[in-house]
């Protein structure tokens, strides 16, 4: 093979490569530019950071005004309204408490317990076994922190629903649906 050919195979091979290597040092020195996304994944880290923080007080002052009223208490048998009237004692010792089953990830004993009852439907006939059904009744302690975690998801959802169910999440409405 004369000089000349070697030199054109050895231009041949060395050619993708070549360019293959500017490609990559335009790649190296093209201006950064931002397309809004990484701001909306900073904001979606902060909000899973928020979820890992410590509980506040007023979290919990918040979820114990929320709570419904006149509904049957659990096995412990402290409604509510109880919970509602001595807030300002019980919520400092309830974030203690909390705080401490967050800690070792486990709810005392007492918080776990349920009182299981059945329930007739109405206009169903009491002799049959599918007329009735099963409600648990949960201690307020329990439903208060339940209540906090929720609240703390609440903020995250319009970002893990996807936009075709969004008519379906609280504070949608369907008429707000862009088609």
């Amino acid at each position: 093979m004369s000089p000349r050919g070697r030199r054109r195979k050895a231009e041949a091979l060395e050619w993708p490569h070549r360019e293959a290597s500017e490609a990559g040092r335009w790649v190296l020195e093209a201006p950064v530019q931002f397309t809004g996304k990484e701001k909306q994944k900073n904001r979606e880290e902060d909000q899973w950071e928020e979820l890992d923080e410590p509980l506040a007080l007023a979290e919990i002052q918040d979820s114990v005004r929320a709570l419904a009223t006149g509904k049957t208490p659990g096995p412990d048998d402290l409604p509510s309204e109880f919970y509602q009237t001595y807030s300002s004692i019980i919520a400092p010792r309830l974030l203690r408490l909390y705080e401490e089953a967050l800690s070792v990830a486990s709810l005392t004993a007492t918080q776990r317990e349920e009182l299981l009852i059945s329930l007739l439907e109405p206009g169903k006939s009491p002799a049959e076994r599918l007329s009735y059904r099963p409600l648990a009744m949960l201690n307020t302690d329990d439903k208060i922190l339940a209540k906090v975690l929720a609240m703390r998801l609440l903020s995250l959802v319009p970002d893990l629903i996807h936009p075709d169910l969004k008519a379906l999440c609280r504070l949608q409405h369907f008429s707000e649906r862009q088609w």
